[in-house]
């Protein structure tokens, strides 16, 4: 469950994101169940765990969408190893209005988490 070291090329590029339905999305900013609009997101780093490259950290740059400027944080969900590009994964994606912080474990945080839910993360755009 982690991300090719190529990953670590996209650093201040864009990625694009396709929410999926899944268990859905919850928080307080959004309503149950529903599912967040796509988006582009601004990737400023990667963190990893246990020794592994596991997720990233961006900010919604999507000019209009209802979460232009949220923070964003998306980790691994399943085992292989994923780039953004030839072998695409699902992510567990968290958003929140303040930038995370890297908890004693080295995985993100938010002070207050405004949603969650899944979707694609991949370097280029493939429109619904």
């Amino acid at each position: 469950m982690s991300l090719s070291q190529s990953c670590r090329d996209y650093i201040g590029y864009t990625l694009y994101v396709t929410a999926h339905y899944g268990w859905g999305w919850s928080g307080s900013q959004i309503n149950s169940l529903e599912v967040l609009e796509n988006f582009e997101l601004s990737l400023e780093s990667l963190w990893s765990w246990r020794g592994e490259l596991r997720g990233g950290i961006g900010k919604v740059k999507t000019e209009g969408h209802r979460a232009q400027g949220w923070w964003v944080t998306f980790s691994t969900r399943h085992s292989g190893i994923y780039d953004f590009d030839s072998v695409v994964g699902l992510y567990n994606l968290s958003m929140g209005g303040a930038k995370p912080e890297l908890n004693c474990d080295g995985r993100p945080q938010f002070e207050e988490r405004y949603c969650s839910g899944y979707g694609e993360v991949r370097a280029h755009f493939y429109g619904r």
